[in-house]
């Protein structure tokens, strides 16, 4: 039981960690989704350790890093690299769009034009 209030713990935190900074850098438009989908991907992508446990992968790797003498801190960084490179991915596409000319404001109507029917 007390494995599922772990996680469900953390989830909360990232939530709610994701959501304040997004509150704080939403003035900066696609900047503040990157940091809250970074830090929720960051905080929910799982890592298996020993005997079927499952522990966030962003954890894992500040444990093999800077707390294991000798650890080998590939697994993790290897984990959390895919997801975080389809969240770039997905933002710098968003990022061409915007810059592109906004996509899919282009269909819908200007309130400040009237239209002849």
């Amino acid at each position: 039981m007390s494995y599922v209030v772990a996680w469900f713990v953390l989830v909360s935190a990232g939530g709610v960690l994701a959501w304040l900074m997004w509150r704080s850098l939403r003035r900066f438009g696609l900047f503040a989704g990157l940091t809250a989908c970074l830090i929720v991907v960051w905080a929910l992508t799982p890592i298996a350790l020993n005997e079927g446990e499952y522990a966030p992968a962003f954890i894992a790797l500040l444990f093999r890093l800077f707390l294991e003498r000798g650890a080998d801190a590939s697994t993790p960084a290897t984990v959390l690299f895919f997801p975080t490179l389809a969240v770039l991915v997905v933002f710098v596409g968003l990022y061409i769009r915007k810059q592109i000319g906004g996509g899919s404001s282009r269909l819908v109507r200007s309130k400040s034009i009237k239209w002849k029917e």
